[in-house]
């Protein structure tokens, strides 16, 4: 929150409302909102959970069209598992093969700053301390397979 002197706004394009049952509640049907002071629009694409506790909205306004936004909290859902085990294998050919079939190829990008530190290696002297320190940097010690 902003502190100061209170300006000039051209255009306002949200409005917080802040208390369910206040300032906006669900129609009777369940199917969409009133708003305090506005009456109810059309609502699209709303669905209405019975076990939902609302607990802000907010009113914005888009290229000319109005959208409600609402948060609500919803009861977690228990996951049940079953109780089988299966088997993980990872190998050479297939990086992850599960005992179900399942087979999963992944790989996994270099960082740019670990990218960084291989270039300044390739750049340094062998034997120096800047390129311990670098070793250091990557991961490795002063001894490891990169000299």
């Amino acid at each position: 929150m902003k502190v100061g002197k209170i300006k000039f706004v051209r255009r306002v394009h949200s409005t917080p409302l802040m208390q369910y049952d206040v300032t906006y509640w669900s129609t009777s049907t369940g199917r969409g909102f009133t708003y305090r002071g506005l009456g109810t629009p059309g609502c699209l694409g709303s669905t209405r959970s019975e076990n939902a506790e609302f607990s802000s909205a907010n009113f914005v306004e888009k290229n000319g069209d109005y959208y409600l936004h609402v948060t609500c909290y919803l009861s977690k859902e228990v996951k049940r598992y079953d109780d089988k085990a299966i088997g993980i294998d990872l190998g050479v050919k297939d990086q992850v093969t599960f005992s179900n079939g399942v087979k999963i190829q992944y790989s996994v990008p270099m960082s740019q700053r670990l990218r960084r530190l291989y270039h300044f290696l390739s750049r340094a002297k062998p034997g120096s301390r800047n390129r311990e320190k670098l070793l250091l940097k990557i991961g490795g010690s002063s001894r490891s397979r990169i000299t």
